[in-house]
């Protein structure tokens, strides 16, 4: 009489399909987590650059803001300047430096940074410089937008540090685009930034 293999046995297949269906169940929580980070970051960014478009046409067409308009515009002036850095007329080793320093810094170490030509690139149309100049005086400055594709390999926990870092209003870099793919229990990222640097004077 031939015996059947005990990891047939119906107990044994029924926990099987329960070991396999939890790890289905995580992986789509976390993925949904991911999701959910993603479309906060897009939301913040697109405000973000609302309001600095918005406020700069105001200044421009001279239309009359109000004291808390004038205060929001100065403090974002300031922001920007102590976030973003000089560069020279070769910017393109250092924007590739700083972005990848952005990653390392919560533990994505397999990060490949291009800086991106906007005509040929395939990220849109190119960004013009944006003039930056303080209400209530200081010197003014432009604000230079460099394309950037990154392309990351990390687990779950590395890349939500990483969007949560891109999402801080600290960070002068631009979410354009964002690819999420899946390999195995890690996640290859495919992003489009802008990195913003400084360049003193109108």
């Amino acid at each position: 009489m031939v015996e059947r293999p005990t990891f047939l046995d119906a107990k044994n297949a029924a926990l099987l399909a329960a070991l396999v269906m939890l790890v289905v169940l995580t992986a789509f929580g976390w993925l949904g987590l991911l999701q959910d980070t993603l479309r906060n970051l897009e939301e913040e960014s697109v405000g973000q650059t609302q309001e600095i478009e918005t406020l700069g046409s105001r200044v421009r067409t001279m239309e009359a803001l109000g004291a808390g308009e004038q205060a929001r515009l100065t403090e974002l002036a300031e922001a920007f300047r102590a976030q973003t850095t000089p560069m020279g007329e070769n910017a393109d080793p250092e924007v590739i430096r700083e972005t990848a320093k952005l990653f390392q810094a919560v533990g994505i170490h397999r990060v490949r940074v291009t800086v991106e030509d906007g005509e040929s690139g395939g990220m849109g149309a190119p960004r013009e410089p944006l003039p930056v100049t303080p209400l209530e005086g200081g010197a003014a400055f432009r604000l230079v937008p460099h394309p950037v594709r990154v392309q990351a390999h990390a687990g779950f926990p590395e890349l939500r540090r990483a969007l949560d870092r891109l999402a801080d209003v600290t960070v002068p870099v631009q979410v354009d685009r964002m690819t999420l793919l899946r390999d195995g229990s890690q996640i290859r990222g495919d992003l489009e930034l802008v990195y913003w640097s400084r360049e003193e004077g109108s």
